[in-house]
């Protein structure tokens, strides 16, 4: 078997995955209409890090990515503000199960 050399490369594709940190939320792995485009989220983003500061900003994507979201209770539900609660895990592996039966149909 050939040993693989590791690049600068290689090693940058680990670190910047969050998938080696986390265990992603099943809810964000659903299939889902997107609301903005990735160049608007990547500047919004960009601002909210200037305005958080990178290390904030890294722990509250990686608190998504785990969660689905911080919880806003002053919204009346436990999901992100201004999108209500969010589904129960009852609710979501219905959801994947009925994704699954129209991806085999």
């Amino acid at each position: 078997m050939a040993k693989h050399e590791w690049t600068e490369d290689d090693v940058a594709a680990v670190v910047v995955n969050p998938f080696y940190a986390v265990n992603f939320e099943a809810n964000l792995c659903l299939e889902h209409p997107t609301l903005v485009s990735k160049e608007e989220w990547v500047r919004a983003n960009l601002r909210l890090m200037e305005e958080l500061g990178t290390e904030r900003w890294l722990y509250r994507l990686l608190e998504i990515l785990e969660t689905g979201g911080p919880s806003n209770p002053e919204e009346g539900g436990d999901g992100p503000a201004g999108f209500g609660p969010l589904p129960s895990r009852q609710q979501r592996r219905l959801q994947q199960r009925r994704q699954a039966k129209r991806a085999s149909t």
